[in-house]
């Protein structure tokens, strides 16, 4: 039995340039045009720069207790910040870790945890304990190098006391004094590290100390390597309420970046080294022609003092 294989005649295909245009044209500009862009931007920044940080605000991790107690996150909390994730935000270049009571398979004795009117939840000592501890993990596998900081969110009645220890999981030293010098010698190769908190009060009857945080970030790149280099060629000042005596000073200012930074929203931040000032992002823009990214253009407002960000160290 035969099998029909004529399809009858087709139509001749017609070439009409779209080949070349999706083609060469794209590669050319790939290979040759758009990193060119990239070196000249590069270029351009040397010239006169702004030497700024940058700051990320956390899209996932652990929800802050803030968040689940009002419905909505406590702008003045100092786990999150104003954010409702753990930790806030997140430099540029570096690691960071909270111990705080979101955290899971926290080892505790004789401590419950405290929940108060706005704020965080914090740890406190059980009513039938005069001492307690908490003991936590953090996994610098991957992620180590010199501190960039270190701060411990704590209070301690008179007479009482709060002290932070570290040590490495694996191995027969003991603990450390939790200080940025003894972490150091800690974190400088890959490892696993136990952080113990003790809570101690002169007696059963007097107030218990409280422990919110502890805020832990470290260095992934060079000290050069944190730096954003921008350029602001105009900053619009404004003085608000200068009838009433009140000198706000109120300033936006457009930073624009080459290519470094891969995503940037409205939720984001720069700190300015030099000025010691924080400038919130307004809007994104991007030059990506054909999704290759070339550029942002950056419309900033200056933040003043009673911004949540202010309590996020740099």
């Amino acid at each position: 039995m035969a099998i029909k294989t004529y399809t009858g005649p087709r139509a001749p295909r017609v070439y009409d340039g779209s080949e070349t245009i999706n083609g060469w044209i794209r590669t050319i500009a790939e290979r040759e045009t758009y990193p060119g862009v990239r070196r000249r931007n590069q270029i351009a920044m040397d010239g006169n720069p702004v030497q700024l940080y940058f700051y990320q605000e956390l899209k996932r991790g652990r929800r802050c207790s803030c968040w689940e107690k009002n419905g909505n996150p406590f702008s003045g909390c100092r786990t999150c910040f104003g954010t409702g994730m753990v930790g806030g935000y997140q430099k540029y270049g570096t690691y960071q870790f909270l111990i705080d009571p979101t955290l899971p398979e926290v080892e505790s004795s004789g401590l419950e945890i405290k929940t108060g009117v706005e704020g965080p939840e914090a740890w406190v000592l059980g009513d039938e304990y005069q001492t307690g501890y908490l003991k936590a993990l953090i996994n610098l596998q991957g992620n180590w190098g010199p501190v960039d900081h270190l701060s411990l969110f704590h209070w301690a009645p008179e007479g009482g006391a709060v002290k932070w220890e570290v040590r490495p999981f694996f191995g027969s030293g003991g603990f450390l004094v939790l200080t940025q010098t003894n972490l150091e010698r800690l974190t400088n190769k890959p490892q696993l590290l136990e952080i113990k908190v003790t809570l101690e009060r002169p007696g059963l009857e007097a107030q218990s100390p409280v422990v919110v945080n502890g805020f832990l970030r470290i260095k992934r790149t060079p000290d050069a390597q944190l730096i954003i280099k921008g350029n602001r060629p105009k900053i619009n000042t404004a003085i608000a309420l200068e009838e009433l005596g009140a000198l706000d000073e109120w300033s936006t200012a457009t930073h624009w970046i080459d290519h470094t930074l891969p995503l940037v929203t409205s939720k984001d931040w720069f700190y300015n080294i030099e000025e010691e000032t924080r400038w919130k992002v307004v809007e994104a823009s991007a030059l990506d022609p054909q999704g290759y990214l070339l550029s942002w253009e950056l419309p900033c407002m200056k933040l003043q003092k009673d911004s949540p960000i202010y309590q996020y160290p740099v």
